[in-house]
């Protein structure tokens, strides 16, 4: 159900995502990961820097997760989702930063292409965020 509400959207930022695989014919998204996690954050939680896993997903013909997507459950004051460069310094707070509004949806790849990233500390209120990812392959003939 959550990938029919995104498709249109997957449909838009595909291109940009470039996930296409060279040697695999109409590998495309088939649908989101059944693995749906709740995060809930408090005033002074954050996750530290990290970068998001690929993993097989055996219902799809050559079935990857290749791209995370969360979805803004609230807003709070702090708690960024932070992006760094592969070339930024161990640095906190630089990086391009999505700040967390109830209702936003936040796509990125993921793998060997993911950028490190993290959340910053919430300062104020509570900040939940529900995570899948698309799950890419191709599709039975």
């Amino acid at each position: 159900a959550i990938f029919e509400r995104l498709e249109s959207l997957v449909d838009q930022i595909g291109p940009q995502l470039n996930i296409a695989k060279k040697n695999i014919p109409n590998y495309q998204p088939m649908g989101c990961n059944g693995n749906i996690r709740l995060y809930k954050y408090e005033k002074g939680m954050s996750f530290g820097r990290h970068v998001d896993g690929t993993n097989k997903i055996s219902r799809y013909s050559h079935g990857n997760t290749e791209v995370t997507v969360l979805l803004y459950l609230s807003s709070c004051k702090g708690g960024a989702t932070r992006f760094y460069p592969p070339t930024q310094k161990r640095k906190r707070n630089l990086g391009t930063a999505f700040e967390p509004q109830q209702g936003a949806v936040l796509f990125h790849v993921h793998g060997d292409r993911c950028l490190e990233h993290e959340a910053d500390p919430v300062q104020q209120g509570t900040k939940y965020i529900l995570r899948t990812d698309l799950v890419y392959g191709i599709p039975n003939s």
